[in-house]
């Protein structure tokens, strides 16, 4: 490294290119989880973006084996030259996996995919890293100021990403990132005494590819998603929130019939598969025992997984009492009971309007005045602008009251109360931008979500939750039920039992349904009566109150309901309330537990794919890291003369910057996740929390050009101690104080949550510098690349445990996790770092 590597000595184009980079990188690996989203799975998202950080940890390592080669040492010229691989590496890998996703591989499909996508992608984000490796290492002297340009390039991506993924899809995004990235080679190579007009042939090449996609969407469009046949498809548009697209069946529909075929024994004519097809289309609840015609539907889809359907002419079918049909709907069952009664539902509020089924519902029924939340924006659109002559535009209707934004922040923002509150198979399975294994409708099902439906209810209010139901796989019903019974004994109701109602309909191709119904006050005896005449007339299976004799459950249902421990927490599953601290509704499973099981009994059924794939990442990640780590520490140790010496200096110096990596991903995770809510869209947690954490983390990087050579270790305490503090204050008082303000106009509540990360991002971004200063002052500058993946190597350490322990504890525990690593981080500043006898290298001081 160079001793005159300074600032004057680091060339602008260096420094933009380095920024250029950095925002690249994020932009790209958000892209990327939202590609795989829609093609595998959500799981796959949060494993890709494990593999694309190890990558970069990985071009660390590189750099540092590179700069020590006595042959061929890596120089600064090749900064350009990684970030032209990088740019080509990237358009390379989304060519190939869109057309490895253009062919059906059958039931390979999704595996075949999972484990391509990290080995094609892995290569863009090797060279990519190391380039930010190889410039932080060759301007060291630099690093605090080179620092604020890596973060606030990064920060600018945050301000970014959202912005593209709403304009353009996901891989168009991807190739545009690859042409950025060859641009930033260009920038690179005006450093370089080579530089030339022929360096833009890359760049704008792969910016006319990038062109052509545009012009031309048909090229990178995915023929197959999630092993379902896509051609099918009318329409889609991309956003950051997920892929939304419109076809005149449900895509996956043919797989669904064989797999029923397969299971029963029993063929299907091809008039029942047309009844199948169009009973799917009309409702995934539907009765088994609805016998009439069912309308003409196109099928809206999020992600190739989630749907709902838009009904043909529903607006005029509505009023001419023509959709009947959807109270043979388990889903509508609240309003079948007060219809009955007399009481039809006046005021009703419902939680995601999808293509408008619901809100059909409830019109039909005589609603005076529907809330609807709807959380994508593209999905009113369809209904509304593409599809509008088709279905009526629904959401036009004066008693509709269409809000697009989060459901529970709507709720907690307004007063109104209403006769019923209907949740029918609100998922997305879409991973949300804003964390690992976080979907954007996590937030819904929480105990303080249900503590908000209780309180926003009349009191003969009801609230309707219907869930997918399966015998073996019986968690979300399960845990409805409980979430209701732990709502409604939060608001001091003694047996809530007697204000719970569920039920089961047996649908089409072994597709069974729950839904569960929560009363304010007790069901009466007439109320009983009618569920138990409505599920006799329909073919339901009630199973609370008054269940059958016939019926029997895999779960202690009465226990659940008085809220038993054993019955709770006792069983194959962990059915506790999911909290706002712990919002995994949707991950059952004891994560770790059930995985051991799995492997034990060989019955892979036993374990979810969700905990399968955090355990086996975390023991990738660590076989990885421990390469990362030991592998060059004995290459070190062997060139040392007395390696108690070398101890003396690997030792703190693994320990401090271990500790930032493990600290600064673990409190990064719980930020956002805490943040989310009370800014009230996931989108926001990327745009307002991780910019100001990148930004403000910049800004503390630059500050440290200020700290004399003397005050480095005290600077770096104090800083920790600072960080410890904020950390613990964020885990119990931030979330009160969030609370108190939920309330507030947005811009306020932007503003609170700067304000309030400001501080700990200023001190987390000068951690990094300060631990680079103190090496330099023992002489081991030449260890920059080393630390920078060990930093690296144990954010991806960082990103898995931190979500197995959210999974298994809460958010809270991630912020305390995070908080010892920092701990650990002083505690190595009391370890002195001695000068290893090994000399350093002659090319590491090349410079520019």
């Amino acid at each position: 490294m160079s001793s005159e590597a300074s600032s004057s000595t680091t060339p602008w184009s260096v420094k933009l290119g380095l920024m250029m980079t950095a925002l690249i990188v994020l932009v790209s690996q958000i892209a990327l989880t939202r590609l795989m989203s829609v093609a595998v799975n959500y799981h796959s998202a949060f494993l890709i973006l494990a593999a694309v950080m190890l990558a970069m940890a990985a071009s660390a390592i590189a750099v540092f084996v590179g700069t020590r080669r006595s042959e061929s040492p890596v120089t600064i010229e090749d900064a350009a030259k990684a970030a032209y691989k990088s740019a080509i590496a990237i358009a390379i890998a989304l060519l190939g996996f869109v057309l490895l996703a253009s062919r059906d591989w059958g039931p390979l499909s999704q595996p075949i995919q999972l484990l391509l996508a990290p080995a094609l992608f892995f290569g863009g984000f090797y060279y990519s890293g190391y380039v930010i490796a190889l410039v932080l290492s060759h301007y060291v002297s630099d690093l605090a100021k080179l620092y604020w340009f890596d973060l606030v390039g990064a920060a600018g991506g945050c301000l970014l990403v959202v912005p593209l993924l709403n304009w353009l899809p996901a891989p168009s995004v991807i190739l545009l990132c690859a042409a950025g990235m060859a641009f930033a080679g260009t920038t690179f190579s005006r450093s370089s005494t080579q530089s030339s007009r022929k360096h833009l042939i890359v760049p704008l090449g792969l910016l006319l590819v990038w062109g052509l996609s545009v012009a031309w969407p048909s090229l990178l469009r995915l023929h197959f998603a999630k092993g379902q046949d896509q051609s099918k498809v009318l329409w889609e548009s991309w956003n950051a929130q997920a892929r939304v697209s419109v076809s005149t069946e449900i895509p996956g529909t043919s797989i669904g019939v064989n797999e029923y075929e397969r299971r029963s024994g029993v063929k299907l004519t091809p008039e029942e598969i047309d009844e199948a097809r169009r009973r799917s289309l009309a409702g995934m609840s539907m009765s088994r025992e609805f016998k009439g015609p069912f309308p003409n539907a196109l099928w809206v889809q999020l992600d190739s997984d989630a749907g709902t359907p838009i009904l043909k002419d529903g607006v005029v079918a509505a009023q001419s009492n023509g959709l009947r049909f959807l109270d043979w709907d388990i889903a509508t069952a609240a309003y079948v009971l007060r219809t009955s009664l007399k009481l039809p539902p006046t005021d009703v509020f419902i939680v995601g309007g999808g293509g408008g089924r619901d809100v059909l519902t409830a019109l039909s029924h005589g609603s005076k005045r529907v809330d609807v939340v709807e959380l994508n924006p593209d999905v009113v659109f369809a209904v509304e602008q593409v599809f509008g002559d088709y279905s009526g535009r629904v959401y036009s209707d004066p008693r509709v009251h269409l809000t697009i934004g989060e459901a529970r922040g709507e709720l907690s923002r307004h007063s109104s109360q209403y006769d019923l509150i209907q949740m029918s198979l609100i998922d997305t399975w879409a991973s949300s931008m804003a964390g690992a294994m976080v979907m954007t409708e996590n937030s819904l099902y929480t105990q303080e979500a249900f503590d908000l439906y209780a309180a926003r209810l009349k009191p003969d209010g009801l609230l309707s939750i219907t869930r997918w139901y399966h015998p073996s796989r019986y968690g979300e019903t399960a845990r409805v039920a409980v979430l209701m019974a732990n709502a409604l004994q939060r608001a001091g109701i003694q047996k809530p039992a007697d204000h719970v109602a569920v039920m089961i309909s047996d649908g089409g191709l072994d597709t069974s349904a729950s839904t569960a119904i929560m009363k304010r006050s007790p069901f009466t005896i007439q109320e009983q009566t009618a569920l138990v005449e409505l599920c006799k007339a329909r073919g339901y299976r009630l199973l609370w109150p008054q269940p059958s004799s016939e019926t029997e459950l895999p779960f202690n249902l009465a226990g659940m309901l008085r809220l038993e421990p054993q019955a709770v927490s006792g069983g194959r599953y962990d059915l506790s309330p999911p909290t706002d601290d712990r919002p995994f509704f949707f991950n059952y499973d004891w994560p770790v537990s059930s995985v051991i099981e799995a492997i034990r009994t060989g019955d892979h059924s036993l374990a979810s794919r969700a905990s399968i794939i955090l355990v086996a990442a975390l023991l990738v990640g660590l076989f990885a890291c421990s390469k990362f780590i030991v592998l060059p520490l004995r290459t070190m140790r062997s060139a040392s003369v007395n390696s108690q010496e070398a101890n003396r200096l690997f030792v703190p110096t693994m320990l401090y910057f271990s500790g930032l990596g493990i600290g600064f991903m673990m409190i990064e995770l719980a930020l956002i996740q805490r943040y989310i809510l009370f800014l009230g869209h996931p989108s926001y947690a990327i745009s307002v929390v991780l910019f100001t954490l990148l930004f403000f983390g910049g800004c503390g990087s630059y500050i440290t050009e200020l700290v004399g050579e003397v005050w480095v270790i005290g600077v770096a305490r104090l800083a920790l101690f600072g960080v410890i503090m904020g950390t613990i204050l964020t885990a119990f008082l931030v979330p009160e104080w969030l609370r108190l303000m939920a309330g507030w106009d947005w811009s306020y509540r932007v503003g609170v949550a700067t304000a309030l990360i400001t501080p700990q991002a200023l001190l987390m971004g000068m951690l990094f510098p300060l631990g680079v200063r103190r090496l330099m002052s023992a002489g081991q500058q030449e260890l920059v690349p080393w630390v920078w993946g060990i930093n690296g190597g144990c954010g991806v350490i960082a990103l898995i445990l931190g979500t197995l322990v959210a999974m298994n504890l809460s958010y809270t525990s991630v912020l305390i996790t995070g908080a010892f690593a920092y701990l650990v981080t002083l505690m190595s500043l009391s370890l002195k770092i001695t000068n290893s006898h090994a000399p350093s290298t002659p090319h590491s001081n090349q410079s520019n």
